[in-house]
């Protein structure tokens, strides 16, 4: 009986995580690279779904030295010796997709991932709106209903007394 064994990367790669984890407009923001497989040779981030020159933020090579491409919107930002990606002072402009592509001696590997900054307002959301106007609704309809009910008892009193004699 003879037993093949093949030994593969790990199916899960590498992951992002974004930190803070509801990052908000003007917080400096970390897309942190995780579960990365060897030490790192090359880093790149993108802008976007894909690996496009055009889509290229900024660089890291083995020797230490880093390339930043200077996108528009994109020129408050750093890059790590672990991969993680820092975007200081983010704005509207930086809402959207992110990819990062590591290369390590065991072989290339990518990860996107979807940056969505929230509105440091701290306005209500679209539910707590709609449960705000719904409670609006129902409290006048209980004070109608209310002032209904009365008027109703108090005309059946009143129908149901004798005059007064003067």
């Amino acid at each position: 009986m003879t037993v093949l064994l093949v030994l593969t990367p790990s199916v899960f790669g590498i992951k992002i995580e974004i930190y803070p984890p509801s990052p908000r407009i003007n917080q400096t923001v970390i897309l942190n690279v995780l579960d990365v497989d060897g030490a790192l040779l090359v880093t790149d981030w993108y802008r976007g779904q894909g690996t496009g020159a055009d889509q290229l933020i900024i660089s890291l090579q083995t020797n230490g030295s880093k390339i930043n491409k200077n996108l528009a919107g994109f020129t408050d930002v750093d890059l790590f010796s672990n991969g993680s990606l820092q975007i200081r002072n983010a704005q509207r402009i930086h809402n959207g997709h992110y990819t990062v592509s590591v290369l390590t001696a065991k072989g290339p590997s990518q990860e996107t991932t979807l940056l969505t900054l929230q509105d440091p307002s701290g306005g209500l959301s679209p539910g707590a709106i709609a449960g705000i106007v719904l409670a609006v609704i129902a409290a006048i309809g209980i004070v109608i209903g209310g002032a209904f009910y009365v008027s109703k008892k108090n005309k059946g009193k009143t129908e149901n007394r004798e005059p007064a004699l003067h």
